[in-house]
């Protein structure tokens, strides 16, 4: 089965095709750094992270760019209101660049502890002005843009495709636009969006160009780092479903109408995340940040909640669904780390090892076809339980010798490839005086000790871990409920 995508231009899952065999050139657009990223962001990054996972599960070689807006995002997305890093810079009372590199800061440090790769490129918007001053000159001089009172805006009518991502049509976005107030004088059309924006004496985040001092609007940003980093055609442009409109459109009338050529092949747009059934909301207090909930319920379980649904579906997060990911994600360790325990293992029937074979190739196809089919995570994650609970009966059954040993441990790397959940087996980092406590406590089991056993156990829950008492012996886990 050949890999099939949904595609939210064509609106209809179509067969894949990368420009390049067996290369792929992916544009995600990451966050703006003016505060820390939230859980919905969070979802967004994750969700493309496991599809880059996929694709290179199946061959492919992924060059991924996810940029950092720095500045030019304004507060309502249109061409009205403050820069959003400007405000919050107002705000702390600090410099508007400090503010973009301390969330640039906080922002990575989530997606390492979320287990995202790092993608190929890392982009800047404040790193690429003259480039974007040179893209809107391509504009101006064919006719696409025009300048008035050192601002540029983009001539939307000009592109007669304009709206064929979002479904939206020219005439019901003029009637919209109209009742917009802001600088409707400067525009020769209302639905005229702006590429570069005339900065006041006093703005923090300004650059000299041919039409004055100013700063670059947010949908030419991406524009133009992906024409430098991936070309003038690529191969997938993902991202939320609330960059659709306007933002991943009007990157298209800008890169098409700059180029002359196809923007990307592709698009991809993850749904939103609810909270208890709602959109988030602060009021209601039912809005997270990424590294609130990191803290509470572990990156793991974080990271295995947000991959749980496909891409295409709306995650309803609650305590109820978290705690069940925190679940899965306990047993994911415990397996393994229980499967890392087994030695001296005896001589088993041949056929038991071949039926393993066997089962362990049945859930790589079915993987692999859930792949194919638009990133069906239901499938993946369900194979993986259920490669979880072979690993346990064969463990229960003393059928395990060193050559299935070796057939769980190859898959549990393959399929971790995916997943990216072993990076959080703390039981290889367990400190050497929870490790004394641990062994204390098993000398007054062993010596039928009881009240001495609590009172060790009590002491290692208070540091932050847990025993649990299994067949192999005591397993020590990291309490993430404390």
């Amino acid at each position: 089965m050949a890999l099939q995508i949904f595609d939210s231009l064509k609106k209809k899952k179509i067969y894949f095709n990368s420009i390049e065999p067996n290369k792929i050139k992916m544009y995600t657009c990451g966050p703006t750094v003016y505060n820390d990223i939230h859980i919905g962001n969070a979802k967004t990054f994750i969700i493309f992270d496991f599809i880059k996972r996929c694709l290179m599960y199946i061959g492919y070689e992924v060059i991924h760019v996810q940029n950092i807006t720095d500045v030019g995002h304004l507060v309502d997305d249109s061409d009205d209101g403050d820069d959003k890093i400007l405000k919050q810079a107002k705000k702390e009372k600090i410099d508007p660049y400090e503010i973009a590199r301390k969330y640039e800061i906080n922002y990575k440090k989530d997606m390492a502890d979320l287990g995202i790769i790092k993608p190929d490129y890392e982009p800047r918007a404040t790193d690429f002005i003259q480039k974007i001053i040179d893209f809107i000159k391509i504009l101006i001089e064919k006719d696409f843009a025009y300048q008035k009172n050192g601002s540029v805006y983009f001539r939307v009518n000009k592109f007669n495709e304009y709206g064929k991502l979002s479904g939206n049509k020219l005439d019901e976005l003029k009637q919209d636009a109209s009742e917009r107030t802001i600088k409707l004088d400067e525009k020769e059309d209302p639905r005229d969006f702006s590429i570069w924006k005339e900065a006041e004496s006093n703005h923090l985040m300004q650059w000299d160009s041919p039409w004055g001092s100013g700063f670059p609007g947010w949908h030419i940003e991406c524009s133009v780092m992906a024409k430098d980093l991936l070309g003038e055609t690529f191969d997938i442009k993902s991202g939320g479903i609330d960059l659709k409109f306007p933002h991943h459109e009007d990157e298209i009338a800008q890169s098409e109408c700059c180029n002359g050529k196809e923007y990307a092949n592709y698009y991809m747009h993850s749904e939103h995340m609810l909270i208890d059934g709602e959109k988030m909301s602060k009021s209601k207090g039912t809005f997270y940040t990424a590294r609130e909930l990191i803290e509470k319920y572990g990156a793991g379980a974080v990271r295995l909640a947000l991959i749980s649904n496909n891409y295409r579906q709306q995650i309803n997060f609650s305590n109820e669904f978290i705690i069940q990911s925190k679940k899965i994600f306990d047993r994911y360790i415990e397996t393994y780390n229980r499967l890392q325990k087994l030695n001296n293992l005896n001589l088993i029937e041949n056929n038991i090892e071949e039926k393993i074979k066997n089962e362990i190739d049945n859930f790589n196809k079915n993987i692999i076809e859930a792949i194919n089919d638009d990133f069906n995570n239901s499938i993946i994650i369900s194979q993986t339980t259920a490669f979880l609970k072979l690993v346990n009966n064969s463990i229960e059954n003393n059928e395990v010798n060193n050559n299935i040993k070796n057939i769980f441990n190859h898959f549990y790397i393959k399929i971790d490839q995916l997943m990216n959940l072993l990076k959080y087996n703390i039981e290889i980092k367990i400190p050497n005086e929870i490790k004394e406590l641990a062994k204390q406590r098993d000398e007054a089991r062993n010596n039928k000790d009881w009240p001495q056993s609590d009172i060790l156990r009590e002491k290692i829950l208070k540091l932050g871990y847990a025993i649990k008492d299994s067949k192999e012996g005591t397993i020590i886990i990291k309490n993430e409920n404390r």
